[in-house]
Parts: structure tokens; sequence; C-alpha cells
């Protein structure tokens, strides 16, 4: 069972949703830059490139090998991995979402379909 938290904000038009998984995140660790511009996390994208650049300038000016780069590199990947869904959380806060609930299911949808069932007034909120 995996389990997300559940983030809404209140607009004119309505509320939105937005449920995001506990734990590691593959993807922000294979593709990370990449991952932070598709989910619109444009601060953590301009931060993630500055260390990437950071870090590649910093190896190559005190010679490591390329087994040192590829170590620093794959470091560096592995603690964004670690981190990009609390990023997620942190740039939702800061574009004035509320944590709602942290809910488990076997999948995105079960797990939004249980908290819908847990909090039904909060189905009547949602935008269609």
């Amino acid at each position: 069972m995996r389990f997300y938290t559940a983030h809404l904000r209140h607009e004119i038009t309505g509320s939105n949703l937005l449920l995001v998984k506990e734990g590691f995140c593959w993807q922000a660790f294979i593709f990370s830059i990449l991952w932070a511009l598709w989910h619109r996390l444009w601060l953590v994208a301009l931060v993630m490139f500055a260390l990437q650049a950071v870090l590649g300038w910093g190896m190559g000016e005190m010679s490591l090998s390329p087994l040192a780069q590829s170590a620093g590199s794959f470091a560096l990947a592995l603690i964004f991995g670690i981190f990009a869904n609390d990023f997620r959380r942190w740039t939702y806060e800061r574009r004035d979402y509320r944590l709602v609930d942290v809910v488990g299911g076997g999948n995105l949808e079960d797990a939004e379909r249980r908290l819908l069932d847990e909090l039904p007034e909060l189905a009547a909120e949602l935008r269609p």
C-alpha cells in the first residue's frame, strides 16, 4: 500500500485537489530537472540546474577521476529522488494549497476514492 498526502486549494471556480505520493521518486531520480519542469516546480528546477552546474564545475576544477565525478552526480540524483515529493509539497504550500489528509491506497485512483469516501464534503467542493 502506498501513502499519499492530499492537498486542496480553493479557487473562485471551485477547488483543486492534488495527491502526492510519499517516498522515493524514481522519475525524479532519473530525469531530475525534466521531472521538476513537468510538475511546474520552476524554482526547484532552477536550483537543481545550478547545483548540477556547480557540482560539475567543482569536480572538474578538483581534477577528480571520472569515477568520483560519476559518484558525485549519482549522489546528487539520489538526494533529489529522496526529497522530490517533499519539494512538490513545499511548492504546493507556497501556492496556497493546504494539507487535507494522508491517505493510503494501492494506486493513486484508490487513494483518491478512499479520500472522497472518508471526506464526502470534499467531493462537493471539487470542480468537475
